[in-house]
């Protein structure tokens, strides 16, 4: 089956010797590297082909997580745990003192 080529003009010295570094690392040719990070970015992409940003992929893994219910509440939790935790270690040095 004949396939079809693709010509990427203008390609920063860094990016292509980036690549061709990757591709000898991992026994490729660069034309397997570029394939292969071509169907990488290809494959995380997300509904209408367009990447999620960091802070979309953050909620959905928080709603994976609580099964869609996000807690509430939580920085305050974080917040009265380390207060707690603190207090503890405050009392442990205080008895190491005598």
């Amino acid at each position: 089956m004949n396939m079809p080529d693709i010509l990427i003009r203008n390609v920063p010295k860094t990016l292509h010797r980036d690549l061709k570094a990757r591709a000898a690392r991992a026994g490729r040719s660069l034309n397997e590297e570029a394939l292969t990070a071509l169907r990488r970015g290809l494959g995380a992409a997300g509904k209408g082909g367009v990447r999620p940003g960091a802070g979309e992929r953050l909620q959905a893994l928080v709603r994976d997580m609580f099964d869609g219910r996000p807690p509430t509440g939580m920085v305050d939790d974080l917040i009265a745990e380390r207060r707690r935790e603190a207090a503890r270690e405050e009392e442990e040095w205080r008895k190491s003192k005598g």
